[in-house]
């Protein structure tokens, strides 16, 4: 009996995602002088000018994001890169673009200053030729102790809808070294982050993204933040359901590929060419294993997924994993990047 009110509940929630959803299209639809093209995004952006920024520079073509983008450029001392060498070449490569931008003084004590101008130029510039139609500007994070917790405060008051900041993948799912910075970032914020990976796909090959959804009501989240991207013709989305081995039941398979399909129509209905997949297993090896395919430039997961036992920040063991280990960018998808009503920016 315990198992068939479960199965209800579940399906119920799932019905109430659909009509979510289905609820927000039509709102987009009938709103006036509203649409997919016009809606904006508050991205901000730490910057640092090591190799892992630019990263998530060049990131930024393959998200899918808003032509009139409200971008936020965070410049920082290094801190993204961290190993021993990486630092020490980071900080190599932002004195000499210091040098070579004839902006540099020569005064030692004006090092730090110049070198955050001419980051701001520089990084200012590239984000303004990929979106021309839309707002960007750039300001100096002073703190160096916590740079982590600055970057989360200040999106908190800035009103970010999403944070995106470069990582590399660390070799082990208990290793933190690489990826440490990012993980602490999507632990702790209060929007969606993006942790941008290089990607040696060429430019002009189709884009592939792989959205997990669960059995959760939160994965509407997930579905929805997609669906509000503006994606290229001809990109391919892969919705992976991932549940724990066990026993099934028809009925209830039935419904939920009833309500996979739904939610893959709602994303269809966009552009997207989606295909729907049930992969059964623990929730960080399916994660992580459909992260290897090199065709998948980004997945989409909602912060809870697999559920099972959170960490203290609220990130589950797969979810962390995740972030650790996967092969290519990766999207912690939080309620309100797609929420219509932008917070005030901060004076």
């Amino acid at each position: 009996m315990a198992v068939v009110d479960n199965t209800k509940k579940t399906i119920a929630g799932w019905r109430k995602m659909v009509a979510q959803i289905a609820k927000t299209e039509r709102k987009h639809a009938t709103a006036p002088g509203t649409s997919a093209q016009e809606k904006k995004l508050r991205v901000l952006i730490p910057y640092d000018g090591s190799e892992t920024a630019e990263a998530t520079l060049k990131d930024l073509s393959r998200a899918g994001l808003p032509r009139e983008l409200d971008a936020l450029i965070a410049v920082t001392q290094v801190w993204l890169p961290s190993s021993p060498y990486e630092i020490t070449s980071a900080v190599s490569a932002r004195r000499m673009k210091l040098l070579t931008s004839g902006l540099s003084s020569y005064v030692p004590a004006l090092q730090e200053h110049e070198e955050q101008r001419v980051l701001s130029l520089e990084a200012e510039r590239r984000l303004r030729s990929m979106f021309p139609e839309g707002r960007v500007k750039t300001e100096a994070i002073q703190d160096t102790a916590a740079m982590a917790q600055a970057i989360l405060e200040r999106a908190k008051r800035w009103g970010a809808e999403l944070i995106i900041l470069g990582s590399k993948t660390d070799p082990s799912s208990q290793i933190s070294d690489h990826a440490g910075p990012a993980l602490r970032v999507a632990q702790d914020a209060h929007c969606s982050v993006r942790i941008a990976r290089p990607s040696d796909r060429k430019a002009d090959s189709p884009k592939q993204i792989v959205i997990f959804v669960d059995e959760s009501s939160s994965s509407h989240d997930v579905v929805n933040a997609v669906g509000e991207r503006i994606w290229p013709t001809g990109t391919i989305a892969n919705m992976v359901m991932t549940r724990k081995p066990g026993p099934h039941h028809v009925t209830r398979d039935g419904e939920v590929t009833s309500v996979l399909d739904s939610l893959a129509d709602t994303l269809r209905a966009k552009g997207l060419k989606v295909s729907v997949e049930i992969v059964d297993g623990q929730p960080e090896e399916v994660l992580l294993r459909k992260t290897q395919d090199a065709s998948v430039g980004c997945v989409f997961v909602d912060p809870h997924h697999g559920g099972g036992d959170l960490n203290a920040s609220g990130l589950s063991a797969g979810v962390k994993a995740l972030i650790l280990g996967a092969q290519c960018s990766i999207e912690v998808v939080r309620a309100n990047s797609s929420n219509d009503q932008h917070l005030k920016p901060a004076a």
